[in-house]
């Protein structure tokens, strides 16, 4: 998340009034996607090589010798490192799965959540496209122009002046 977070914000610096636009969401959850996936894809790895081990541990035919004795025999043949790394690699898995669980809600909710804006985005596309249309309609005038419009103001407000003395100067006589 710190490093979408990153992205965005590194985004901002270059462009600090423009929005983010929707096209460019997807490339910044891109790669946090890809980690989560590959994390997954790990954590399966983990998980089937813990299957395997255990199954292994089942299928000892040293167990198979005896029953009497069975966990005298067990203890002499599992050397200690294997019996401290499995409760350690069972331990890292569940904190692991957790992970990947957290992870898999996360991304749902960021994918409902793109879902949800997704209308209100075209809706806006669309409205932008207006505002673009009614922009390009809009041609700023030149200084000339502005000139040649205040003169135009300017005897246009004479000639009302002229014309409200004439109808004052009927309406006393």
């Amino acid at each position: 998340m710190s490093s979408l977070e990153s992205k965005i914000a590194s985004f901002r610096s270059q462009n600090p009034l423009q929005p983010i636009p929707f096209e460019l969401f997807p490339e910044f959850c891109q790669s946090w996607i890809e980690n989560y996936y590959e994390d997954k894809e790990a954590v399966l790895a983990q998980l089937s090589d813990v299957k395997a081990h255990m199954n292994h541990l089942k299928v000892d035919p040293v167990k198979d010798v005896s029953k009497i004795g069975e966990t005298k025999i067990r203890k002499q043949t599992m050397p200690h490192s294997e019996k401290v790394k499995l409760p350690g690699a069972m331990r890292l898995y569940g904190r692991i799965s957790e992970d990947c669980i957290k992870l898999d809600r996360g991304l749902r909710m960021i994918r409902k959540k793109m879902e949800l804006l997704e209308p209100d985005v075209k809706e806006l596309e669309g409205l932008g496209e207006v505002l673009s249309k009614n922009a390009a309609k809009f041609v700023r005038p030149s200084a000339k122009k502005m000139a040649q419009k205040v003169t135009e103001l300017e005897q246009m407000e004479k000639e009302l002046l002229n014309v409200l003395l004439e109808v004052t100067e009927d309406e006393v006589k």
